[in-house]
């Protein structure tokens, strides 16, 4: 049955399915809407795992300071575009946080979690080293 009905805050009359207004989504218990979607799990906010920096290349590690990276940092990568998984893909940009440090047993660097990506390079970088979420939400304490 349909219903129609005034809704003050759009200033306007809408339409109510009446039927469906007893249905209650309720997700699982162990549902975790902010953690990273899980391949055949209930989608969530994150869509995918963070991924890793490398840091065997030890030119690079010097070049873009690398081994300065902090948990909490914000980093910019370029030719990275996460709208549909990894990949890589020239101008565009992905703006993320830090996560985990660097595993030297695994072999792998800082993993990155995506906060926005933009595969036509939309995000425009600059660097300030202040960019770590601790500063914006002002906890912890200051990094020297």
């Amino acid at each position: 049955m349909l219903e129609l009905r005034w809704n003050p805050i759009l200033k306007q009359w809408v339409i109510i399915a009446t039927h469906r207004q007893n249905r209650t989504y309720k997700p699982p218990k162990d549902y975790c809407p902010l953690c990273p979607t899980k391949k055949g799990g209930l989608p969530t906010e994150v869509p995918a795992e963070d991924y890793d920096i490398t840091n065997a290349d030890k030119k690079m590690v010097e070049k873009y300071k690398l081994d300065q990276i902090r948990f909490g940092d914000i980093v910019a990568i370029s030719d990275a575009d996460k709208s549909f998984g990894r990949s890589y893909r020239e101008g565009a940009g992905t703006i993320g946080i830090v996560v985990h440090s660097d595993c030297v047993i695994a072999g792998h660097g800082p993993g990155v979690a995506t906060l926005l990506t933009s595969p036509k390079g939309n995000i425009k970088f600059h660097l300030d080293p202040e960019a770590n979420i601790a500063n914006y939400l002002n906890i912890g304490s200051k990094r020297k």
